[in-house]
């Protein structure tokens, strides 16, 4: 983390000689610096995409993705199709040869977003195969999500389950999570098992566990427990359901300034109803 100016600037002479001698991850940085800008650095469009195009010849996968992205935002297709092949290209031979489990979730999640074909998965499931075998949590999660909850025909739900278990048990938070929402699936889930999860997964810190938490609780109605977890998902990880579900709660035992509070911090968030919400007890107490 750059703290000061000089530092900054310091940061930028040393990032653009070791670009210019070849050196792609520095061109990506300063790259990602001049596009986006901070505080007392403007933004420069022009020096960004040059810095992204020396980083692309210097075998970078992720600047010829940030390029690719670019065209593609400006409706130049060929040549975002053109920079995404060559940014595979450096992913996979950044993950086979460097066991970059970095690239190797990139290139599988390039191919995951396609939705209109299931061609390439395969690929895709092999290159999150190494990057979970390298230790890459990310990538386990990433992989037993492909194969237990996405609908396609390279779907394996028992690899899926053994692989989420082994992440969550070595505490991955996503992977209890996901291990749960797989559970959920199968035609006589295990409750107790899944509750476990969503509690050890909102215990690991994961926002969306907590949320997943607060439902299963409200489910047997233990609302007073349920209201802690979805203020943890809420306050501490920002996220909106959660804080427009205990508004509910609040709502529901009569505490209006309470309920007014968490509806006005999911609408904050950019929840929509939290905000329509949010007005009428406004309005109310009028």
């Amino acid at each position: 983390i750059v703290a000061s100016m000089d530092e900054l600037y310091d940061w930028v002479r040393s990032k653009h000689v070791d670009c210019k001698s070849g050196d792609g991850n520095a061109c990506y940085e300063l790259g990602k610096l001049y596009l986006n800008g901070r505080e007392g650095f403007k933004k420069n469009m022009e020096f960004g995409k040059r810095y992204l195009e020396l980083g692309c010849d210097s075998d970078s996968g992720r600047s010829c993705l940030a390029l690719s992205m670019l065209y593609a935002n400006a409706g130049h297709d060929e040549k975002a199709i053109k920079f995404m092949e060559h940014s595979q290209q450096q992913f996979i031979k950044q993950c086979v040869n460097s066991k970059d489990a970095g690239s190797c979730l990139l290139f599988a999640l390039n191919i995951l977003s396609n939705e209109d074909t299931f061609d390439d998965y395969p690929r895709a499931i092999q290159a999150l195969a190494k990057g979970c075998e390298s230790g890459d949590e990310e990538c386990c999660v990433q992989m037993g999500n492909t194969l237990g909850l996405r609908d396609h025909p390279f779907a394996d739900q028992p690899r899926a389950i053994e692989i989420l278990k082994s992440s969550c048990d070595r505490g991955c938070p996503d992977a209890c999570l996901s291990y749960a929402q797989i559970l959920a699936q199968q035609e006589s889930p295990n409750q107790s098992k899944m509750s476990s999860l969503f509690k050890k997964a909102c215990d690991l810190g994961s926002p969306d566990g907590c949320l997943a938490h607060g439902y299963d609780l409200l489910s047997s109605f233990k609302e007073k427990e349920a209201l802690k977890v979805l203020k943890k998902s809420c306050e501490e990880g920002d996220n909106d359901e959660a804080c427009a579900l205990a508004g509910f709660i609040y709502k529901s035992q009569k505490d209006i300034t309470s309920a007014s509070k968490m509806f006005q911090r999911a609408c904050d968030m950019g929840n929509r109803n939290a905000c329509v919400l949010a007005e009428e007890l406004a309005n109310s107490k009028e």
